[in-house]
């Protein structure tokens, strides 16, 4: 049920950008504020226990000395590493993200590659939503709230390529280096106005940075 959810978020949020012609940005944004407000309606704004089994031994479960949730995030990392960057699918993502006329020119469905982008995105989330529901041992009101966040972890993983593209090792290494951040700012009980600025300061950076090397590859 969980990922049927998501897949039909993300199958919505597709045709949102892929027919309707929306910016993506603001689908995804109005996509996710219409289902937070149903979470409230749904919830009404409580935190609901998990009664599962799977849950609980996905929660607790250790093997080889690493956590069952850390598992379950290195395998779909795997698979996304290979369907994204080992594979003619994802080197056509590649293609239509960067050089969409060109690649419309090449006979790319960038129709069907974009709603397919959508569609892998909305089951990524529910994968994480039940790792949360988990690691919480119930639903969590207000996850709204990881927005910044993971817009910060979307720009900074792009730092750690080469080509400054988005790419899954990069997106784990900003995942680990933010997470270790906003855990020291809480250990030394520092407000959580201090962790988004420094957030939203990385974004400018890495934005700014990107932009720069691009104008230099331009003029060269």
């Amino acid at each position: 049920m969980t990922l049927a959810c998501g897949l039909l978020v993300g199958a919505l949020n597709g045709l949102a950008v892929v027919f309707l012609r929306l910016p993506p940005l603001l689908a995804t944004l109005a996509s996710m504020n219409l289902i937070a407000g149903l979470e409230l309606v749904l919830t009404q704004n409580t935190v609901l226990a998990t009664d599962s089994a799977l849950l609980d031994s996905l929660a607790s479960g250790v093997w080889l000395g690493i956590p069952a949730l850390a598992w379950v995030l290195l395998s779909v990392a795997a698979l996304l590493w290979l369907l994204i960057q080992h594979s003619a699918f994802g080197l056509r993502l590649y293609a239509i993200g960067e050089y969409p006329q060109a690649a419309t020119a090449a006979g790319l469905n960038l129709q069907g590659h974009v709603f397919a982008s959508y569609l892998i995105a909305g089951g990524c989330a529910a994968i994480a939503a039940f790792c949360s529901a988990a690691f919480f041992s119930g639903s969590t009101t207000g996850s709204g709230d990881m927005l910044l966040s993971v817009v910060a972890i979307a720009f900074l993983g792009v730092v750690f390529s080469r080509r400054l593209t988005a790419n899954i090792p990069g997106t784990l290494l900003a995942t680990l280096l933010l997470g270790f951040l906003i855990n020291g700012f809480q250990l030394l009980n520092i407000s959580n106005f201090w962790v988004n600025g420094v957030q939203g300061v990385l974004i400018l950076l890495v934005v700014a940075f990107s932009g720069a090397l691009g104008r230099r590859e331009g003029e060269q």
